[in-house]
């Protein structure tokens, strides 16, 4: 999953080529093939109800989740690391596998999926090619 700010169009056609892509558009996505990527995209996926959108602080989110029915949220935008639990819905921003960004870390992060279980979420720091030591906290 993407959520947003690919900004080089051509990256889509690389990971397409490695797996099943979904991706959403962010604010810095601004050429043709981008666009016309969705601002959120709902996803059922091994049973779990996923919604995926740019920006957390999108005015329009919390309606986006309520019809969604969301258990899972994979943001972006701020390209900050987050595991983070606000009642019922898990909250993922994976961080930023591209160039380094201000201070943070680059990370990507795994999500496993399995029927009747609750996701698994891992972030990966991709400079020290380490776990990232974030875990799920409570809001």
């Amino acid at each position: 999953m993407l959520a947003g700010d690919t900004v080089d169009e051509t990256l889509l056609v690389r990971l397409r080529d490695i797996a099943p892509l979904h991706a959403v558009r962010g604010n810095n996505d601004r050429s043709p093939g981008l666009l016309c990527l969705p601002e959120f995209l709902e996803l059922d996926l091994a049973g779990t109800r996923i919604l995926v959108a740019h920006d957390r602080k999108d005015p329009r989110l919390s309606a986006a989740v309520a019809r969604s029915h969301a258990s899972v949220l994979v943001v972006g935008h701020s390209h900050q690391p987050l595991l983070v639990r606000e009642g019922d819905l898990l909250v993922v921003n994976p961080g930023s596998a591209g160039p380094r960004r201000f201070r943070l870390p680059r990370t990507a992060g795994t999500m496993t999926l399995a029927a009747g279980q609750p996701p698994l979420v891992s972030l990966w720091d991709l400079d020290r090619d380490a776990p990232h030591p974030l875990v799920v906290t409570a809001s």
